[in-house]
């Protein structure tokens, strides 16, 4: 049976799942983003989408714009999921908020049972990025930036009611990206996976290659074709990667 807390979805019975994907989204995104991913993977791999604050089933509250304060709130609704082994994936923002995640829970369970972090479109945490100038940009301006980047409907931004709140949340989700940093001494010993889009106007191949310096374990980089938003550009070699590396990992449990 589904169950739901305030943060994450996910199962009750842990018997049937083999391994948990706890998926954080990228900014202005939402747990939506995820619902379907249980279709593409085995039936032991359980999808575990994190609910951010201001957003969909949570969009009574306020966006948070400190990833301290919020992975805070979240450990205690995390940490008992982390019964079975789990991957931790994320896409730009929710890249650095999975990793910062599993920096925090190390730091209470140092034998836990995190397999591994799959990151997308995003440089690593010890970089800092400007995102709060961005913030500063007339609504037009930033308008088209986030449109530069892919992945949102310019028709979102013709509703003036649709338009307002994404807007706030957009420009809430830059400010809590960029309180995002983390010092670049292998914070982690486990694999990271970095997938980057060969076109990305905001994330360099060569700025996603960082990402081997936060850990003192396996690391492997995969450039694919697109933009920022390559996942949903070219999704047949998107989820064909996902599932090699998942069932990598899952190999390792046998």
């Amino acid at each position: 049976m589904m169950q739901k807390n305030k943060w994450i979805s996910h199962f009750d019975d842990v018997k049937k799942n083999r391994l948990r994907i706890i998926c954080f989204p990228f900014g202005g995104g939402g747990a939506s983003s995820y619902r379907l991913w249980h279709e593409l993977f085995d039936s032991d791999v359980e999808i575990c989408p994190v609910h951010l604050p201001g957003r969909e089933s949570r969009y009574g509250e306020e966006p948070c714009l400190d990833a301290d304060v919020l992975i805070n709130d979240l450990l205690p609704e995390l940490l008992p999921l982390l019964n079975c082994p789990s991957i931790f994936f994320g896409y730009s923002l929710g890249a650095a908020l999975a990793y910062k995640t599993i920096v925090e829970c190390s730091k209470i369970v140092r034998n836990n049972k995190i397999l591994s972090l799959i990151c997308c479109a995003r440089i690593p945490p010890s970089k800092k990025i400007d995102n709060e100038s961005l913030t500063q940009l007339s609504e037009k301006e930033f308008i088209e930036y986030i449109l530069s980047l892919g992945g949102i409907s310019r028709t979102i931004f013709n509703d003036p009611e649709l338009r307002t709140m994404a807007l706030k949340l957009l420009r809430s989700d830059f400010i809590l990206s960029s309180s995002i940093i983390e010092p670049e001494d292998k914070m982690v010993n486990i694999p990271i996976y970095a997938i980057g889009g060969d076109a990305d106007p905001s994330v360099s191949i060569e700025s996603l290659q960082g990402w081997k310096r936060c850990t003192s374990g396996e690391f492997k980089f995969f450039t694919l074709p697109g933009g920022h938003f390559f996942m949903n550009e070219n999704p047949i070699k998107f989820y064909g990667l996902l599932n090699d590396i998942i069932s990598f990992e899952k190999a390792k449990l046998s």
